[in-house]
């Protein structure tokens, strides 16, 4: 009887529609009646855009309820093949429905998990909003997703305007992913390239006695940062860039001892300056020589085994080195 009411009302005036849309979305109805209720909107020539852009907006939140549903009978939104075909028919009259349907429409068909070359275009036009950082990351990933309608070369001037704007350096990093990921497909113009260098990246001040500036601060809320150690003797190596706790942590006694920050795949970190802590329990909890190394490459390295002479690991390059070292000091 309530999805009698709702779909009913969904073919009534906008406000009543309105509020059966609201209803079928808190309540998550997804029904046959329901979503063939969708498609009748779409088709409909009088449907005007403020109900077009909320039914797009509940079939997108639908089609996410349903991947983490796991007791839904209803049937799924993403596989509804008439709802797919009016919503291409949609896009094919962008100029007349008007961007704010357009996008809605996109945003739907991606979280819909479709692929259709007519959404392109709007997905390109949706790199411009820079300050929508969700945004950004859902149409780059979907580009990414769909790597036959991203081998063209207006992807790659949008991906271009897309490094050289303000958007965040998280943004940046996945459209250099991505960038990286179709240039066998396509040819990377110079200027790209350019951008990557020059545009991509960010200095990261270091300043004062606290942790809470620096790149590890910075990056370790934008991407999982993962550290490993030789054999450990003393907390978790995670306890390592733990600036808040300020836990001990050590290895074990042994020689070519160390600690290894990953960055991870989507930065690459040029360090000028770094900074050290240690306890203050007396001068043996002080550093005297140690190796400041850095790699490109992961390196494949077991925890378990033991541990090589750095100078003499060709996977590391040298950063600084101090040898009998006594500047840090307890007292």
């Amino acid at each position: 009887m309530v999805v009698l009411l709702i779909t009913k009302a969904l073919a009534d005036k906008t406000s009543i529609a309105t509020l059966g849309l609201k209803v079928i979305t808190n309540m998550n109805i997804a029904d046959a009646k329901v979503q063939q209720a969708f498609v009748n909107i779409l088709k409909n020539e009088q449907s005007e855009e403020e109900i077009l852009t909320q039914t797009c907006s509940t079939i997108r939140k639908l089609a996410v309820y349903q991947k983490t549903a796991t007791d839904s009978m209803d049937p799924v939104v993403k596989q509804n093949e008439d709802l797919f075909e009016a919503m291409l028919k949609l896009l094919a009259k962008a100029k007349k429905v008007g961007p704010a349907v357009v996008k809605a429409v996109t945003l739907a068909l991606i979280d819909m998990e479709k692929d259709d070359k007519t959404m392109t275009a709007p997905m390109i036009e949706m790199l411009k909003d820079t300050f929508d950082r969700p945004l950004l990351l859902k149409v780059i990933s979907a580009f990414e997703r769909a790597k036959l309608q991203s081998r063209n070369s207006t992807v790659y001037e949008a991906l271009v305007t897309l490094l050289s704007s303000d958007a965040g350096l998280d943004v940046k990093a996945r459209a250099i992913e991505l960038v990286s990921k179709l240039a066998p497909f396509v040819t990377m113009p110079e200027k790209i390239s350019d951008a990557i260098s020059a545009q991509a990246s960010k200095h990261i001040p270091l300043k004062g006695e606290e942790d809470k500036d620096g790149v590890i601060a910075f990056l370790v809320s934008r991407t999982k940062i993962e550290i490993t150690c030789s054999e450990i003797k003393q907390g978790f190596p995670e306890d390592f860039i733990n600036s808040k706790e300020k836990k001990h942590v050590w290895t074990a006694n042994k020689k070519y001892s160390w600690f290894m920050v990953d960055f991870g795949e989507s930065f690459v970190v040029k360090p000028t300056h770094y900074k050290i802590r240690y306890a203050s329990s007396g001068n043996y909890c002080c550093f005297r020589s140690w190796v400041l190394q850095g790699s490109n490459t992961k390196p494949a390295i077991d925890p378990c085994a033991t541990a090589t002479d750095p100078e003499t690991d060709g996977t590391w390059i040298t950063l600084k080195k101090h040898t009998d070292d006594e500047s840090l000091d307890a007292d």
